[in-house]
């Protein structure tokens, strides 16, 4: 017998039933109950549901009974991955919400702190270490008229992508970033790999134009050699920090020689990696990135995973993209025109869509009228009448088998304002972000295999994970929610 299969006895023993009066009461086939019970039969999504629905379980114990199940049916490495993903994912913070420092707090401090003039300094402790960091990156933005940065470490502790990301964003591009990515191949929990990943991204997304990533793969695990004390390390024009693998060991690092000796080996590792990531901000490399991710005109679903209503267009019929076209200025109509006729061709090579949107942009677009994140001047909001109308388009497309439409459940998985995640059958992957303040959106395409793998597992996972709402379950909540735009 499976954990699951233990566990739900246990609840329907607790609850008082039979396994005949739990059958009746879940409205569930009995021989089929008893073979989920021996074991010997894996409960399709819709035989879950209705046991799940049966036991009227509270919280905590709903959860752990959906854990098991998911772990049955998926595996035990995919639903823990899985689980890395959404945690990480529920964090992933538009970076347009950082704050940072006033360049004027961040001159007094750089004059109040200054780093060791020796060759060789050491600092102990995760606070020295963090000074030493902090000192390093503003004495090298205040000392030079163009300010270089290179490392190979933005992973955990957070705070290290803080101040990098922090400094990167205030500096408006003048900063620049070199990242070597270290991944790794022979360690079976790809988490690193995935952090890493998750970090780029968060560079990658801001609005800086001097991130450039590299990746390139160790073939030894992280904690192989436990006398390595010094793994990671900063690197500027005239010194090079390096630090141990919790970050609480620094050394400093100034002589020329031993400068050079860390600067060959890092343009060593540079020149045989390639980029991590590959960005698009421009629409026609937005357009170009779009055809190739759905130019094969394959009959295999894509899934399209969103925190905004955009998501929608990539299978949309003309009519349906051209009802907002409420514009102001006319060369913001010649624009959307082609617009229109860009995602009309991949509304005609898109066959099936699986389409995983959050509740919240669905409210944002009945409230607003505003189906993409482009500002005032060039696009005013939908009417009511206009808002329902689009409405029931979708659910027109979904009666016809265009796409399949799942609504993320807000209570079990938040997923990010403004990003999406966007995979196909051949295992690629796409992210788009679109703020609401920016007029023009970042797409990036992923080309790291591990990450690939690791998201289109996820997303791909994500219509049976408990995760979303069942389509049915679906299509009720938009209607419930249309009378609002009425």
């Amino acid at each position: 017998m499976s954990e699951f299969s233990m566990l739900l006895e246990k609840m329907m023993r607790d609850n008082g039933y039979s396994v005949y009066g739990f059958a009746q009461e879940a409205g569930v086939d009995r021989p089929t109950l008893h073979r989920v019970l021996k074991g010997q039969l894996t409960p399709s999504t819709a035989f879950f549901h209705k046991i799940l629905k049966a036991l009227r379980l509270l919280p905590q114990e709903r959860e752990q009974l959906e854990q098991t199940y998911h772990v049955l049916r998926n595996g035990e490495e995919a639903f823990h991955r899985g689980r890395y993903i959404q945690e990480r994912l529920e964090r992933f913070y538009d970076v347009s919400s950082y704050r940072p420092w006033p360049a004027a707090d961040a001159e007094e401090i750089a004059d109040k702190l200054h780093l060791p003039v020796d060759t060789l300094a050491c600092g102990r402790g995760e606070y020295t270490v963090e000074g030493m960091i902090r000192q390093l990156l503003l004495d090298e933005l205040r000392s030079r008229e163009k300010p270089m940065v290179y490392t190979n470490m933005l992973s955990t502790p957070t705070y290290v992508v803080q101040q990098l990301l922090q400094l990167y964003l205030q500096q408006a591009g003048r900063l620049q970033i070199i990242h070597l990515i270290r991944l790794y191949k022979n360690v079976e929990d790809q988490t690193h790999n995935l952090a890493m990943f998750f970090d780029a991204l968060l560079f990658s997304f801001s609005a800086g134009r001097g991130y450039r990533p590299f990746y390139c793969y160790e073939n030894i695990s992280r904690y192989a050699d436990p006398v390595a004390l010094f793994c990671s390390y900063v690197m500027t024009g005239e010194r090079v920090l390096l630090l141990s693998e919790d970050l609480k060991v620094g050394a400093l690092l100034r002589e020329p020689e031993a400068l050079a000796c860390y600067e060959h080996c890092f343009r060593s590792a540079l020149a045989g990696a390639e980029p991590l990531l590959r960005r698009a901000e421009s629409a026609q490399m937005r357009y170009r990135m779009a055809r190739a991710f759905f130019g094969d005109g394959s009959k295999a679903p894509y899934y399209l995973v969103s925190g905004s209503f955009s998501c929608l267009v990539f299978c949309s019929t003309p009519e349906l993209m051209r009802c907002v076209g409420h514009f102001v200025r006319p060369q913001a109509m010649r624009a959307f025109e082609r617009f229109c006729q860009h995602y009309g061709k991949l509304a005609s090579v898109v066959r099936e869509a699986v389409i995983l949107l959050t509740v919240d942009s669905v409210r944002s677009f009945l409230q607003t009228g505003l189906m993409f994140p482009l500002a005032d001047q060039y696009l005013l909001p939908l009417d009511e009448a206009a808002r329902a109308y689009v409405l029931e388009q979708v659910l027109e497309l979904a009666r016809a088998g265009r796409i399949r439409l799942s609504l993320l459940d807000p209570a079990r998985f938040h997923f990010p304002d403004g990003l999406s995640l966007l995979v196909n059958h051949r295992q690629e992957c796409m992210l788009s972000s679109c703020a609401s303040e920016r007029t023009e959106n970042i797409s990036v395409f992923i080309q790291e295999k591990t990450a690939r793998k690791s998201l289109f597992d996820f997303v791909s996972g994500l219509p049976e994970s408990g995760l979303a709402y069942t389509e049915r379950e679906s299509e009720r909540i938009l209607r419930q929610l249309m009378p609002i735009a009425q």
